[in-house]
């Protein structure tokens, strides 16, 4: 089994509708997503900013082959209008997390 936890953030004003959207994910992205290997994704949201948890047996591979599915692009630009990015120079809408410590 293997996680990833990245950081993003929301636009003010924005958090509304960003935890309305993900109240009613689409069917065929969280199909497209077991598909790919994704096991368990979590969102959490405190203020503006969102933690996302996701685990799966190789989330390295999962993520990849995410990134070609068409419902996942078009989730990403229904997304995007509600986000900023959430670590100052980095080009990732969602930046990887670095683990420090686990028990």
């Amino acid at each position: 089994m293997s996680y990833r936890a990245f950081i993003g953030k929301i636009r003010k004003g924005k958090e509304e509708d960003y935890v309305t959207a993900h109240q009613a994910v689409w069917p065929e992205l969280i199909e497209a997503m077991r598909e790919a290997g994704v096991e368990r994704e979590s969102c959490f949201v405190a203020g503006n900013y969102i933690f996302v948890y996701v685990e799966g047996a190789d989330v390295d591979t999962a993520l990849r082959k995410l990134q070609n599915e068409s419902v996942n692009m078009k989730w990403d630009d229904f997304m995007e209008p509600l986000l900023e990015r959430p670590v100052e120079g980095c080009s990732h809408l969602f930046p990887e997390m670095t683990e420090v410590f686990k028990m």
